[in-house]
């Protein structure tokens, strides 16, 4: 096994601008808080909400310490080893433990895709009446292709033609120049 000590030092975590310094005392908390908010969870929330109202409200009283402890875990760890969890698990576990901790994350979300668009396909028909079955494939397809323009587009971002200022060599500066 491999250890490393990458730490990262006290003084990158402070700014003397409050914007920066603000933005870095959220850290991970933004970000988790932000994690679940997708089409399948607030679908998923919808439902409870609707069938059970206040009355699944006391599991909070047990899950929040959890997630917190959980949260804080990882938090301590990245601050003392400088990476994150699965940094963590890459250096000090063998690498068939790392790859199916690899294999399991790719399972859980494409699960986890399905069930967004499955979850936006509902809504929307929801909201035209046009079955999910058609709206499913819709928004398939317009994400694989918005990716791909997304991959593609420094790509076609270096092949556009620069012959209005041939002497600037950059594309986006010719194009805005």
């Amino acid at each position: 096994m491999r250890h490393t000590t990458n730490t990262l030092p006290l003084s990158s975590f402070s700014s003397h601008d409050p914007v920066k310094r603000f933005l870095g005392e959220l850290g991970p908390g933004l970000i988790t808080g932000c994690a679940d908010d997708d089409p399948s969870g607030i679908s998923t929330y919808s439902v409870a909400g609707a069938t059970f109202g206040y009355g699944m409200l006391w599991t909070a009283l047990l899950t929040f310490p959890l997630m917190s402890a959980v949260q804080l875990m990882c938090g301590r760890l990245g601050m003392v080893t400088g990476r994150g969890l699965s940094g963590a698990v890459r250096i000090h576990y063998p690498h068939s433990v790392v790859w199916g901790a690899c294999v399991l994350l790719v399972v859980a979300n494409v699960f986890n895709i399905g069930a967004d668009l499955g979850g936006m396909a509902d809504a929307t028909q929801m909201v035209t009446g046009i079955p999910a079955l058609i709206w499913t494939p819709f928004y398939t397809a317009f994400i694989v292709l918005a990716l791909l323009i997304l991959l593609m587009s420094p790509v076609v971002i270096l092949r556009t033609p620069t012959d209005i200022f041939p002497e600037i060599n950059i594309p986006v500066v010719a194009v805005v120049w």
